[in-house]
């Protein structure tokens, strides 16, 4: 038996459409589950279930390069932000689960920013990048 290399091409996307078609096992939504996120502002994710669960990603997006630092009952996080300003959104938490953001550490564009840090001091939060700072104040 001979296959074109058109059949053969055709009997891989039919394969592979067969694999990604939804099975009716896995469409059911297993028990102790949620069906649905809850939305938020802008129809954001909510991942925190109210019950001390919460559902993954924390925070929907692309978001490289965390930097998370705790101050007392506080958690601060930002994200590498390459060419984007305003850049370097500070987040807050008290939880790690749910997270609103601050105010951006950088209001002008310094060029890429990439693989940040976060300091604490007795009133600022720094947000360090090469090749430059930024200082925010906390509160």
């Amino acid at each position: 038996m001979t296959v074109s290399r058109r059949d053969a091409f055709a009997m891989a996307l039919l394969g592979g459409a067969s694999a990604l078609a939804p099975r009716a096992a896995d469409a059911a939504v297993a028990p102790g589950k949620p069906d649905a996120w809850k939305r938020g502002i802008d129809n954001q994710r909510i991942a925190d279930l109210g019950d001390g669960r919460f559902l993954n990603p924390v925070l929907a997006g692309d978001h490289p390069d965390p930097a998370v630092l705790k101050d007392g009952a506080d958690y601060y996080m930002t994200f590498s932000s390459f060419d984007s300003y305003p850049g370097l959104t500070i987040w807050h938490s008290r939880d790690l689960v749910n997270w609103q953001p601050r105010k951006p550490a950088l209001t002008r564009n310094i060029g890429s920013v990439w693989a940040v840090s976060l300091a604490s001091t007795a009133s600022a939060i720094s947000s360090t990048s090469r090749p430059k700072a930024a200082r925010i104040r906390s509160g």
